[in-house]
Parts: structure tokens; sequence; C-alpha cells
């Protein structure tokens, strides 16, 4: 929106402002700038031809969309072959896991190009033990910590503790921590890298490490 401030709208700066109405000063709406309130010849019009091309975009479907049956085949297949549930397909997307389960049971018919892009690069070759070292954690923590600039009640917030001193537990005290632990972590700092935030290095080198 952009403030008007001008008594009469340019197309009618010659002509008397009171047929039919005086024009109302405000904030323009829409790429016609029309003033909402105003009943003025000028922002009547305005309105109209808006929302006759707001109902042409609708009807015709220029808003980008696209069929919604592909992201659905490609969530069924992670699921059957390789055993993963809603939330842990929502956390490797970065989609919300109500919006997976509304297209995998099609709830949902079009979505967004990137919800299907997300979807598509869901990593299913992540295999993690039931445990797993703490020294393989601990750089990835550090590295969002430093470089990225979060600080530890964000990253256990980011992660689902509620509790900031999980975080100080796994830097000081344990040897091992869950491997569904671990998933969310990996989660977290390969969408930081992906953004340019963290470095991606020490995820190459873990990729390496559990590929042995």
């Amino acid at each position: 929106m952009r403030e008007v401030t001008l008594e009469a709208p340019p197309k009618y700066a010659g002509v008397s402002p009171t047929a039919p109405q005086e024009h109302l000063t405000g904030y323009a709406f829409g790429p016609s700038g029309y003033t909402a309130g105003c009943r003025c010849e000028w922002c009547v019009e305005g309105r109209r031809r808006y929302h006759r091309e707001w109902a042409r975009k609708r009807r015709k479907g220029i808003r980008s969309t696209v069929d919604a049956r592909e992201a659905r085949q490609s969530i069924k297949y992670i699921m059957k072959r390789a055993g993963l549930t809603y939330p842990e397909i929502s956390r490797r997307s970065g989609i919300g896991p109500e919006a997976v389960r509304k297209i995998a049971t099609g709830r949902t018919k079009r979505i967004r190009p990137e919800t299907l892009e997300a979807i598509l690069g869901v990593d299913t070759t992540l295999t993690v033990a039931p445990c797993m070292p703490v020294e393989y954690v601990l750089p990835l923590l550090n590295a969002i910590h430093d470089e990225a600039g979060m600080t530890w009640r964000q990253i256990a917030s980011a992660l689902g503790q509620n509790d900031p001193n999980w975080i100080w537990g796994v830097r000081n005290r344990r040897k091992y921590i869950y491997g569904r632990s671990f998933r969310k972590i990996f989660v977290l700092y390969r969408l930081l890298a992906r953004e340019g935030r963290v470095p991606n290095a020490p995820l190459a080198r873990l990729l390496e490490v559990m590929a042995l």
C-alpha cells in the first residue's frame, strides 16, 4: 500500500471531485491505486477493474500451483520404502506435519511448486543407530551456535526441547544420544547449511563417517 495525499485523483484533476462524491484521502490499494471506502468515480472504477482482474486470475488458475498427485505418490513411496512417518517427513522437508498428512490423504488437491520440490527432495538415505556418540554431534551444535548465531535456548527450542539444560547435558555429560535426537540436529543443521548460515564441511564429514 502507498499513502494517498491527493484531494482529487490524477485522472480527474481538472474535473470537480464532488461528482458523485469528493475523493477521500487514505491508502491506495491494488495496482489501480483506488482508495478503500471512497465512492468517487475514479475509485469505484478502479475497484471494479481490480476485482475483475483478480476473478480472472482465480478462474484461469494463474496463481502458481501444481497438482498434488506427484507429491502424494512420493510420500506414499517414502513411507513404504524408507519407513518414515508423517512427522519425520515433515522434519526432513520443512513442511508442517498436518500439511504432509493432507497431501498424503488427498485432502489437498493443489500445492505450490516449492512444496513439491521439498517433498521430492526428502533425504531417505539417512540411517542412524539407536544411539549415536556425542563426538559426532558436538561439531554440529557448535557450528549452529557459533556460525549461525543461535543461542543454546533457541537451539533447544528448534529441536523440540523445552529445557535448554538438555543441550548442556549433551555438551558436558553425555557420551551418547538417541538416534531420533541426532536426526533432529542433523536436519536442523542441513536446513541452516542450505541457507548458507553454517559451513557444509562438518556435514560432509559426518556423511562420510555414516557411510562407512
